[in-house]
């Protein structure tokens, strides 16, 4: 009878960890998403210099996609994996912000020469927001937002 109480509690406590683990963490996906955005920029603005033209981030708020120019200037979704169009959750939401911290255009320019502008974008949900912010000399950084 005892044996079978062990078995018992140890199929239990098995099962807890695994409903546990299984649970929707809204600050793991936030942090996910924010780093899939610090790559994809990063991947593109190595992209724009590699090509030698000019790569657009467009961003509407629950998404993002890279736009490449084509030769009669118009922009085109890019056909790269990694920069094609990303949704994001339901509960989150990206914006850009200027150098004062105002609300800024969702439309990032990345040159084929690599002096961008620096630029600053969070990702938002209800369990915080992470920054996703560039320099001039490319480097991309996410961290948790003040």
């Amino acid at each position: 009878l005892v044996e079978i109480l062990v078995v018992v509690v140890v199929i239990g406590l098995g099962a807890g960890l695994i409903t546990l683990g299984m649970g929707h963490d809204s600050a793991a996906a936030l942090r996910q998403e924010s780093e899939r955005l610090r790559g994809a920029v990063e991947h593109a603005a190595q992209l724009a210099q590699w090509r030698r033209a000019a790569l657009v981030w467009e961003g509407d708020g629950g998404g993002y996609r890279f736009l490449i120019a084509t030769a009669d200037g118009s922009l085109q979704e890019e056909a790269d994996a990694t920069l094609s169009r990303h949704d994001l959750p339901a509960d989150m939401r990206v914006r850009a912000t200027g150098p004062a911290g105002d609300a800024a255009p969702l439309r990032l320019l990345l040159r084929a020469s690599g002096r961008n502008d620096p630029y600053a974008l969070t990702v938002e949900s209800p369990a915080g927001r992470w920054s996703v912010r560039g320099d001039p000399l490319n480097r991309v950084r996410a961290a948790p937002a003040p």
